[in-house]
């Protein structure tokens, strides 16, 4: 029993860093979930379309930020990400990497405190990285492409684009070389290019002819979202299916 406990002791427990936040003070969150630290020029964040966002690398993402930047030139923002989506978060400092002890005294309500820690015989309040990503709207690391098969008059570059890119996608009139879709969309009346990829076909009408057609009116926008993330999810699950032999047989000449 003393040996088992001692081999219970000897297990590290999860790293995080230790740092000073925008109101004063002092959280701790997972290593694990923080691509990276660095600074960014204030001039960068904007609070705009109902959120606080930073331009960084070409890319907006969103900003969580618990206090006021004031008058800093510069600010220290964690990069996080849980492998799809990537948000940032503006701290005052980072101190240090830490590892959190086994017992918290979990926080009243919800938001972002996941509980409380004691570090250095202080109180320190945890982060809660889930809470952060359910309730911020995250950016997808590698976001899905969808072809938008144009018939010429500007109308899915100027309507749909928009509201696309919202949803997560990133669309495109004309793939680069090697570049497959996720999924496509065309008019019914218009050019239908083949692609690898399924095709989402829109209508003008508000009705469909029938049961056999299965287009989307190409102002229904719910029915329009729910349609490509089927499909995708589809595709992908097809595309799994295909690579499962390979795999076996891989794995079973690996054991010879």
């Amino acid at each position: 029993m003393a040996h088992d406990e001692a081999a219970a002791d000897s297990v590290a427990g999860v790293q995080a860093l230790l740092f000073d936040d925008l109101d004063g003070k002092r959280r701790v969150i997972a290593l694990a979930v923080i691509d990276r630290v660095e600074p960014v020029a204030t001039s960068a964040i904007s609070f705009t379309a109902g959120a606080l966002r930073l331009a960084i690398g070409g890319a907006i993402v969103p900003l969580h930020s618990v206090g006021t930047i004031g008058d800093r030139e510069e600010v220290a923002v964690l990069r996080l990400t849980d492998g799809d989506s990537e948000m940032a978060y503006a701290i005052a400092e980072a101190i240090e990497i830490v590892e959190l002890p086994p017992e918290m005294a979990p926080a009243n309500g919800g938001g972002p405190i996941a509980g409380v820690v004691i570090i250095g015989g202080e109180q320190v309040e945890l982060i809660d990285p889930h809470a952060l990503f359910a309730g911020e709207p995250v950016r997808r690391a590698s976001r899905p492409v969808c072809l938008l098969q144009s018939d010429g008059s500007g109308w899915m570059e100027t309507f749909l684009k928009p509201a696309l890119e919202a949803s997560g996608y990133r669309c495109v009139t004309r793939l680069a070389a090697g570049e497959t879709p996720a999924v496509a969309l065309a008019m019914e009346d218009g050019p239908v290019e083949a692609v690898a990829a399924p095709i989402v076909t829109l209508r003008r009408n508000r009705e469909g002819s029938g049961a056999q057609d299965h287009s989307i009116y190409r102002y229904d926008r719910p029915a329009l979202i729910e349609e490509l993330a089927r499909r995708v999810a589809a595709q992908a699950g097809a595309a799994q299916d295909d690579s499962a032999p390979y795999i076996r047989a891989v794995t079973s000449g690996g054991a010879r």
